[in-house]
């Protein structure tokens, strides 16, 4: 995993590596998922599975709802969003 996250985080992939290190789909964390939130000015779900890290592209749609969930949870504490704002 850490090789994964250098080529992905560079130098910052320690400090990635101090979150949850739980998987949310293949290799993918739930602490790089948090830090693109924190610190990638990220403002839709979309950006996260699209850009950031392209799961959408990789994953059916029914893999894809949940995940899009626990990414509306994360922007939404981030970025203050209600429930409703969340599920859109």
């Amino acid at each position: 995993m850490g090789v994964q996250l250098y080529n992905s985080f560079g130098r910052m992939a320690e400090e990635v590596m101090k979150g949850s290190l739980k998987r949310v789909y293949g290799s993918t964390t739930l602490a790089e998922l948090q830090w693109i939130v924190k610190n990638e000015m990220v403002t839709s779900i979309e950006d996260v599975l699209m850009r950031r890290t392209r799961l959408c592209f990789l994953l059916g749609k029914t893999e894809v709802l949940p995940l899009a969930e626990v990414v509306g949870r994360l922007l939404g504490t981030e970025l203050g969003w209600s429930e409703k704002q969340i599920r859109e």
